[in-house]
């Protein structure tokens, strides 16, 4: 029966850890987590952590673009 209980708070523990990992403390479980006085008041759009990775590698491979075509147009 020990074992049952560590195996559940595992679980949770992975469950919780999860839910604050991709939605943000301020977002997750209605922002219990979240610290400061205007937690979840932000200005700034809810993102997650993939998508500001996404945007991150999408701003860099539009720059190595833009760099490509400037030095094409150079060359001619």
């Amino acid at each position: 029966m020990g074992k049952l209980i560590w195996i559940i708070l595992i679980v949770l523990g992975v469950y919780v850890g999860m839910t604050v990992y991709t939605e943000g403390t301020d977002h997750a479980f209605g922002g219990i987590f979240a610290s400061g006085t205007n937690a979840g008041l932000s200005a700034e759009p809810h993102t997650t952590p993939m998508k500001r990775a996404e945007d991150s590698v999408r701003k860099s491979l539009d720059a190595s673009v833009d760099r490509v075509e400037r030095g094409l147009a150079n060359a001619d």
